[in-house]
């Protein structure tokens, strides 16, 4: 039997049964169009729709679940077609960028090639569409609410909701930070101690970033892989004692941390218009959103991340709106790690703790740090600045640590902190010595707070709080017993107070039911038994 070539009645017969669609398709000679802000805006909004998680397979190259990889093309054409209006040159331009896509998408069978007729069945099948335009779907639709809701009427009849901070009186929830040192000065190291601080609810470091409440948390870091994270986990976590069954079980129900080295989790992508978000801020955005009180998500570090030229405040502004749609989306705190520049430590060519200390020594854009709410800064002294700034003769390399949260939208200014460095990588505070006066000083202030404390807790039946004794009896005692005394002098006092074991802490609710921690000068009674020491589980 003669085989002839029929193409023209093979196109009649399809386009009586597949259906003719009025949007012409891209040629195969044309370039496929630039995958554009609203193509990825549009995946992220199928990701979260009931066909996400189909959506997201197919477009991953994942057809185990059809019959063949021309079922799976067919299926996502079909999701496509629905959410793309039936605009045949979106399909083409999503299908492209999925893993799906291969050469035979392009190839052509008589007019039309396999992708365009593939298209035009889904078209063809396909009746009601998601309205792209509606203003419930755009950012018209936020604003045209805002705007309804906009009268200032709610702020004079309602009193202000309680804040709610992730770490107490400085970072707040909902809001992107930084944390900015030279490379190798111990960012990671600092926020793993942060992240279990948060996960347990202890304070770790003592009253430097000292935790809210406890919660979930989220680190992803870019640059190590799982067995390094492991070991350095274990060593930290030997370190700081802290393997009894309660901090155990609190951190396998809170802590979530990834290694990611070789992935590539860049948020922006270039395009013709501009930097814009990529995939993979979609997956993480949506992945966030799923996981129930989340406080903290930490990137490390933002190099892996940023996607961009690290000098572009175009896209620096970007990146930190991606990041406040998750703090927002999450109510967590999002922070990243990032580096400094070279020289920004120094002042006449010499180590300057100040200078190391400003919010301006972050590397790369300005509308990085100008757009975030809070930043720390981190850096190593040097033996000079150690001996200078901490009395301390023959410091080591790497020992001491300087810490300061360098901006805060919400708050007054922090003091610097210091840091020393101990065996297994763990950060404990580090208080310097303090002179003759401010020995004196000290005795007089405890008998104040051991006379107020007793008072307020056995006479009234009521305990003071720190920052209440603190901000109240500071001012008061300076006008009647001692104009030597200041709020930081009282705080410093109760500090060493607390660690000596002098005065004590307890954690117990307030009358409106929220936690907090008061102070006693009854002991804390001791258990029974040791805490089991540490065994790597098998």
């Amino acid at each position: 039997m003669e085989i002839k070539a029929r193409q023209k009645e093979l196109n009649q017969v399809f386009d009586q049964f597949a259906g003719k669609t009025t949007n012409p398709l891209p040629s195969v000679e044309e370039e496929r169009g630039e995958w554009s802000q609203a193509d990825q805006d549009l995946c992220g909004k199928i990701s979260r729709s009931k066909q996400g998680e189909r959506f997201q397979k197919l477009f991953a190259g994942q057809f185990e679940d059809y019959g063949s990889q021309s079922e799976a093309d067919l299926a996502l054409c079909n999701i496509l077609a629905f959410w793309c209006g039936r605009e045949s040159e979106q399909m083409d331009r999503i299908f492209g960028q999925s893993k799906l896509y291969r050469p035979k998408w392009d190839e052509k069978h008589g007019a039309h090639t396999y992708g365009q007729m593939t298209i035009q069945k889904a078209i063809a099948g396909t009746g009601n569409t998601y309205d792209k335009t509606s203003t419930e779907n755009t950012n018209e639709g936020w604003f045209h609410k805002a705007l309804a809701n906009a009268s200032v009427s709610r702020f004079i009849d309602h009193a202000p909701p309680e804040l709610d901070w992730v770490f107490d009186g400085s970072l707040l929830a909902k809001t992107v930070g930084a944390l900015v040192g030279p490379g190798a000065v111990g960012k990671s190291t600092l926020m793993l101690h942060l992240l279990i601080a948060v996960a347990t609810g202890r304070p770790i470091l003592g009253d430097v970033l000292r935790p809210f409440r406890q919660g979930n948390v989220l680190v992803v870091f870019a640059e190590e892989d799982e067995d390094i994270l492991h070991h350095r986990f274990a060593n930290l976590m030997a370190g700081l004692s802290l393997w009894d069954e309660e901090a155990r079980q609190l951190l396998r129900e809170n802590l979530l941390m990834i290694p990611a080295a070789g992935r590539d989790l860049r948020m922006l992508t270039a395009g013709s218009t501009g930097e814009h978000a990529t995939p993979f801020f979609n997956v993480l955005l949506d992945s966030v959103k799923k996981i129930p009180d989340l406080r903290l998500i930490v990137i490390d570090p933002l190099a892996r991340f940023f996607g961009a030229e690290e000098n572009n405040n175009g896209a620096g502004t970007l990146f930190v709106s991606l990041l406040e749609q998750i703090a927002q989306a999450t109510a967590a705190s999002v922070i990243f790690c990032h580096h400094v520049g070279k020289r920004s430590s120094l002042s006449n060519g010499e180590f300057d703790l100040d200078a190391a200390m400003h919010q301006d020594s972050a590397r790369g854009a300005s509308a990085i740090t100008n757009g975030v709410r809070w930043q720390c800064n981190l850096v190593g002294l040097p033996e000079k600045a150690a001996k200078k700034h901490l009395k301390v003769k023959d410091a080591q390399p790497g020992q001491f640590l300087a810490l300061q949260v360098s901006k805060k939208n919400y708050g007054p200014p922090e003091p610097v902190h210091f840091l020393e460095r101990q065996q297994g990588g763990v950060l404990c505070p580090y208080e310097v010595a303090a002179s003759r006066d401010e020995l004196e000083l000290d005795s007089v202030i405890l008998k104040l707070v051991v006379a107020v404390t007793h008072d307020s807790e056995q006479t009234n039946g009521k305990r003071l709080t720190k920052k209440s004794l603190k901000d109240f009896y500071s001012k008061k005692w300076k006008e009647e017993k001692d104009n030597r005394i200041t709020g930081a002098a009282v705080e410093r006092t109760i500090n060493n107070a607390l660690l000596s074991g002098e005065i004590h802490e307890v954690r117990a609710k307030n009358k409106s039911g929220k936690t907090a921690d008061y102070l006693t000068l009854i002991p804390p009674v001791e258990p029974e038994s040791e805490p089991e020491a540490f065994k790597p589980e098998e």
